[in-house]
């Protein structure tokens, strides 16, 4: 394999891994035409949401404005108050980096709570794609939507979607909320599959595990999370740190930022380690105010360091 060929591997894992969660990582690359967030949609019914607060997150606008939101709820405030680390109507924008140049591009967007069924849930959107010379080897684009519970901060519903050439792949959790998750996948080349998982119940998906990073700051210096991610292809142990405060340069301008630091470990279903699969380590800078917005992540790779890099925040008013 050519060095070109290896750092666009080396961006199409991190693309698997950066907004669609850690269990996407390791698939076959997901090529398909260039698209709004999750805009399309196949077979898979949209779920049940009252329409009148029907949550709704819109594509990212290029650049994003930086705005000043108001403050967010945090996870230690009295029940009955929203938890969730995500704000809503909020909008953000990355570069992904491999050795220091741009081999991809990354968005979330959040949209206003409603309701499913009794649970007041608000939709997270993201995607990702290859850009510059690293699309000119491989076009990636990745897209996954997750329903959140703002109370519990836990994943009612999760969906990926992706192509592998004329390949479609799409993938749906539905968690009961007994530690039962209903798992439907769908390959144009094979078929479709659904079967009923026993999970660990308070498991989390690759957006909600993002909302639980930005919760680390919320601690005291030093303090470890860890939570179990699974969105309907492998199973992770992820644990964070929250190690200490720095100064950085972003996008956004000089600011302080939390550090944490993560380990993100294969697992059982249940969250048993998998003692034969190896860890992988990973760095997340957070601003140090009430936006918490995610600036930076490291990671090493085979092929050198990838880094995803804050480019536009926004937030709807």
């Amino acid at each position: 394999m050519h060095a070109s060929q290896r750092i666009a591997r080396a961006v199409i894992v991190t693309l698997g891994a950066s907004l669609g969660g850690l269990a996407l990582a390791d698939p076959a690359p997901m090529a398909v035409k260039a698209r709004p967030v999750l805009a399309a949609r196949t077979t898979n019914a949209a779920p049940e949401v009252e329409r009148r607060t029907a949550p709704t997150a819109n594509p990212l606008p290029a650049p994003a404005a930086v705005a000043a939101p108001a403050p967010v709820p945090t996870p230690t405030e009295k029940p009955g108050k929203p938890s969730l680390w995500f704000r809503f109507g909020e909008r953000i924008e990355w570069s992904l980096q491999v050795r220091g140049a741009e081999g991809g591009r990354a968005r979330l967007a959040v949209g206003q709570p409603g309701k499913l069924g009794d649970r007041t849930v608000v939709a997270v959107k993201g995607d990702a794609r290859t850009t510059g010379i690293v699309e000119s080897i491989k076009l990636v684009v990745e897209e996954s939507q997750s329903y959140l519970d703002v109370f519990s901060t836990l994943p009612v519903i999760s969906e990926i979607r992706g192509e592998h050439g004329k390949d479609t792949v799409t993938g749906k959790v539905t968690r009961t909320g007994d530690g039962q998750a209903e798992v439907l996948s769908a390959r144009s080349k094979t078929g479709e599959s659904k079967q009923t998982v026993t999970i660990h119940p308070k498991t989390h998906d690759g957006l909600s595990a993002l909302a639980m990073l930005r919760s680390l700051p919320s601690l005291k210096e030093g303090s470890t999370r860890t939570f179990i991610v699974y969105t309907g292809v492998k199973a992770w142990r992820v644990t964070g740190t929250y190690s200490k405060r720095e100064t950085r340069t972003t996008a956004l301008g000089e600011m302080e930022v939390y550090r944490v630091d993560g380990l993100a470990q294969r697992s059982q279903l249940d969250g048993t380690l998998m003692s034969d699969k190896p860890g992988k380590k990973f760095t997340g800078w957070f601003s140090a105010d009430r936006r918490r917005v995610p600036v930076l992540f490291e990671a090493d790779s085979d092929y050198g360091k990838v880094s995803l890099v804050v480019t536009g925040y926004a937030i709807d008013k």
